[in-house]
């Protein structure tokens, strides 16, 4: 929990809890700004029984509008597991597009992150 606070109050943004109505958290997303990458992270993560319910989609576009609107970014970068069909038709459904000009900047055998040949870089616009 520090860290993600420090997060906070170092970058003006961090992780949101997903929510529904009277009921207990079913999810995580938000903005991250990991040390090793070069572009800040929107990511998700829904607790197992939260998925299917179109929950990611909704809370993926409201922090992607409260970045586009509120922080002035111009653009995210999601870190998509090539596995997840889930997590790809959320970032397709808000326009996102496989960003090959990340390849060369990156150390991954993938040229998309430190160690991993198993990601997509995302690139979502505003």
């Amino acid at each position: 929990m520090r860290a993600g606070i420090c997060h906070w109050h170092l970058h003006g943004f961090g992780i949101f809890a997903v929510v529904k109505t009277r009921r207990p958290p079913t999810g995580r997303v938000g903005l991250i700004n990991h040390t090793n990458w070069l572009d800040v992270d929107l990511a998700w993560h829904l607790f197992a029984g939260a998925e299917g319910h179109g929950l990611a989609i909704e809370a993926a576009m409201a922090v992607k509008t409260w970045d586009c609107e509120v922080l002035g970014m111009d653009s995210l970068h999601s870190q998509i597991d090539r596995g997840t069909a889930r997590s790809q038709a959320v970032t397709k459904r808000f326009g996102a597009v496989t960003d090959a000009t990340r390849a060369s900047q990156h150390a991954g055998t993938d040229g998309l992150r430190p160690g991993s040949g198993n990601c997509w870089q995302m690139l979502i616009k505003c």
